[in-house]
């Protein structure tokens, strides 16, 4: 189990949370969509709130000041934290599945002169996940798609 907590305290910390402080709350929900948002919002939550029950509150300040310098320590403690409370553990598993099945799909589309329509983008089956789509200042001679995509997350 101590490398599966290594895996997963390396991809939350680095992937999800890293990004979570940098940008900002509606920034980075407009980046990840408001649902994988939320569901990142959540898991960090239930991280700080175990670091402040095993009073490490102090680690998880110096994180969240500066998450790339203290990135390494934190994993370090979260995956401690982990092996020994196998409860906090199977949460911070549950959460990462829902996050890691989670697909997102964000497109943008700017700055394109369109004399026909324009579509941010077409979108099949969303069976699981978030699309946003953001179009502006969009010019152009025929007909425009942000972007096109098929079906979208696992049944």
């Amino acid at each position: 189990m101590e490398e599966i907590y290594s895996q997963i305290s390396s991809v939350l910390i680095n992937s999800f949370l890293i990004p979570f402080l940098k940008k900002g709350g509606e920034s980075l929900a407009n980046e990840m969509g408001d649902n994988l948002y939320d569901k990142v919002k959540t898991i960090y939550s239930k991280i700080k709130d175990k670091f402040r029950d095993d009073n490490d509150s102090k680690d998880i300040e110096r994180f969240e000041k500066k998450p790339e310098i203290y990135a390494k320590p934190i994993e370090e403690l979260l995956k401690e934290k982990m092996s020994s409370d196998n409860k906090f553990a199977s949460t911070i598993q549950s959460l990462f599945i829902e996050i890691s099945n989670s697909p997102t799909v964000t497109t943008i589309t700017e700055d394109i002169e369109a004399e026909g329509s324009v579509t941010g983008q077409e979108t099949g089956n969303i069976n699981k996940g978030n699309v946003t789509s953001v179009t502006r200042r969009v010019k152009a001679k025929e007909d425009v798609i942000g972007g096109k995509y098929g079906e979208i997350g696992n049944k």
